[in-house]
């Protein structure tokens, strides 16, 4: 009798931290989303024929990490004055995503620091664009160590 319920309060433990983890959530309205699915495969196909070269680079710093992202065109010049945001998400639950806004430091180099980041594995999900309309958007998967 002992090991059934050593068996189920074990269960029951795994059972719990399972729900409490992440409850597998990636959207809060699926109709929302799939209503503006059109418009974002609009998004994509001109992201793809401007030709746009983005180089990004995660390093550790500290307890933080800086990130360095070079954006070009298709000739391989700068790309200067865009608003460029960088989000690192976990792939298994969202309670340690962050996002900064990147500083232009040169024409067509964007920089940031992540104050206090965790090492391990990371969505990195970066936009740029000009006011309102996102012109590029990417997301990578990465490792921090």
């Amino acid at each position: 009798m002992g090991f059934f319920a050593v068996i189920f309060l074990a269960n029951g433990a795994l059972v719990y931290l399972a729900m409490a983890s992440w409850n597998g959530v990636e959207t809060g309205s699926a109709y929302k989303d799939g209503a503006h699915f059109p418009k974002e495969i609009a998004a994509a196909e001109a992201q793809a024929e401007r030709g746009w070269h983005v180089a990004a680079d995660l390093a550790r710093s500290g307890d933080g990490a800086t990130i360095d992202v070079s954006l070009r065109d298709r000739d391989g010049r700068p790309l200067p004055g865009l608003t460029v945001t960088a989000r690192l998400e976990r792939p298994s639950h969202d309670r340690a995503d962050t996002s900064l806004v990147l500083s232009e430091t040169e024409a067509g180099r964007y920089v940031g620091r992540f104050a206090a980041l965790e090492s391990g594995k990371w969505h990195l999900r970066l936009d740029a664009g000009r006011g309102e309309e996102r012109l590029y958007r990417s997301l990578n998967r990465l490792s921090l160590e």
